[in-house]
């Protein structure tokens, strides 16, 4: 069964890092890729493309072809004809501890070698969309720029015309906003989905359902959307139509901790596929004994500091940004600083809440069609952990990175996942998200974690992951020490 297998392709030198210049050409002309038809040169420094492709020959792909010119990894999963969504993770463009970003977003070298042999597959018919919903306030423009992706897209929209296949690269979000004084200042509409949207409800099938919707606390600051959409037994999502409307799903994450779930790979790399940030619940408000998970020990200040911005920006007061960036300045000229320091807004190891969602609308992703949600799977997976450069420390947003050389690939999302979060150092038994105890995480993978089987650059194949020998471990964030 493929999906108990998960490849891992490590770089021959991890120091390396990503290549400079896109779009991010091969190191060779490997035999397959004359099959492409597209004008290619060579990038004797890319790494990255033979880790990848190393990758899908781990996990043996078209086994009987390697090496030849006919060898096409992904024919097994991608028909002519067929709409494949990369999903890649663009939550930000930009970090206070990484100008580059590497540490935070998914590389266009990376996603490179994921289109060439998905191009391949199409047999020159077929669609390619390159889609995500970042972090409301992120630049996408400077986003696509920074990681390559950009001249990447512009490589193929030119190479393909008149191919019979299409390439695009989309924004998922409806609205980008602008920070000023730490508020939000401004909100800019966007074209999002070209397809529209459709409000998905999980109903009694959410991982939400049964708490208090009262508490839930979301991305944006209208509260008031995000508990109407999970009351009164409903749990409703607005998931992009091009994701609802493709045939093949590959998730290429990057491989970081994360401060409200612990680690980001491809469970919690779905959040993307939500046009409207209202509708994802991070967190419930107050601590533990009372209800929430809002933070570990009470705190009157981050109370406070909630309260306050509720009242001024969760409604459509014309003056409320001004008398929430007053109030934030006072704090910072009188030196006020939390008692929880980052241990805020559902930041640390006891969020009962954001992996719920995260594995929501990973079963919305796979087993709903036409906006309903079905018995089987409705669609093909397939992911890529782009963990080049990783993340540690202050993950998702302001990583430290981390040069970890390797790609991790799978065609099951929770079983990629126990297996890069163990390569990661980490425990995965302690990642809510991958504890395989409710019934739609057990829908996700319906094998346990000892059926893995990890092939690795040795060619060797490790039944389970208790063998996995950890080589480093991440730094977690602040509000996960001496837990995780």
């Amino acid at each position: 069964m493929r999906d108990k297998k998960v490849s891992v392709s490590k770089m021959e030198n991890k120091e390396k890092g990503y290549p400079q210049k896109p779009p991010f050409y091969p190191p060779v002309i490997y035999p397959e890729l004359r099959n492409l038809n597209i004008q290619m040169e060579t990038n004797e420094n890319n790494q990255v493309y033979e880790a990848v492709r190393n990758a899908f020959i781990f996990m043996g792909l078209d086994a009987d072809n390697v090496m030849l010119e006919n060898w096409n990894p992904l024919s097994e999963i991608i028909k002519p004809g067929e709409c494949v969504v990369i999903k890649p993770n663009f939550v930000f463009d930009w970090n206070i501890n990484d100008r580059t970003s590497q540490s935070v977003i998914t590389h266009g070298s990376v996603i490179r070698v994921v289109i060439d042999y998905v191009i391949l597959a199409l047999h020159g018919r077929g669609r390619i969309v390159i889609a995500d919903a970042p972090q409301m306030n992120c630049d996408f423009e400077k986003l696509i720029r920074k990681n390559g992706m950009k001249a990447v897209i512009g490589y193929y929209s030119k190479q393909l015309k008149g191919s019979g296949i299409d390439i695009e690269l989309m924004d998922l979000r409806r609205e980008r906003t602008i920070y000023k004084y730490g508020v939000v200042w401004k909100r800019i509409p966007l074209k999002g989905d070209p397809l529209g949207y459709t409000e998905m409800d999980l109903k009694n099938d959410s991982e939400l359902s049964g708490l208090n919707p009262k508490k839930f606390y979301g991305a944006d600051y209208n509260r008031k959307e995000t508990i109407s959409a999970h009351s009164d037994g409903h749990h409703k999502y607005f998931i992009s139509n091009t994701i609802l409307n493709s045939d093949l799903i590959i998730s290429i994450p990057k491989l970081k901790v994360h401060r409200k779930v612990g680690v980001t790979l491809n469970i919690k790399n779905m959040v993307g596929i939500n046009g409207n940030k209202n509708y994802l619940v991070h967190y419930q408000i107050g601590t533990q004994s009372q209800g929430g998970d809002e933070f570990s020990i009470e705190s009157r200040q981050a109370v406070l500091d909630r309260t306050l911005k509720d009242m001024t920006m969760g409604k459509s007061w014309r003056y409320g940004k001004y008398l929430y960036a007053v109030y934030l300045k006072g704090k910072e000229l009188f030196k006020i600083k939390d008692k929880n320091g980052q241990n805020v807004g559902g930041d640390w190891w006891g969020n009962d809440t954001a992996w719920r969602m995260a594995i929501d609308l990973n079963n919305l992703l796979l087993y709903s069609s036409k906006g309903s949600m079905t018995k089987g799977k409705t669609r093909r997976y397939l992911s890529v952990i782009d963990g080049i450069v990783g993340g540690e420390g202050e993950g998702p947003l302001a990583p430290t990175p981390v040069k970890s050389g390797m790609i991790i690939a799978g065609t099951n999302p929770m079983a990629t996942d126990i297996v890069a979060t163990l390569y990661m150092g980490l425990d995965y038994k302690k990642i809510k998200f991958l504890e395989l105890k409710t019934k739609n995480q057990k829908r996700l993978m319906d094998f346990s974690a000892d059926e893995i089987e990890i092939v690795d650059n040795a060619q060797r194949e490790i039944k389970g992951v208790k063998d996995i020998q950890k080589v480093y471990k991440y730094k977690v964030p602040l509000g996960w020490k001496n837990y995780l």
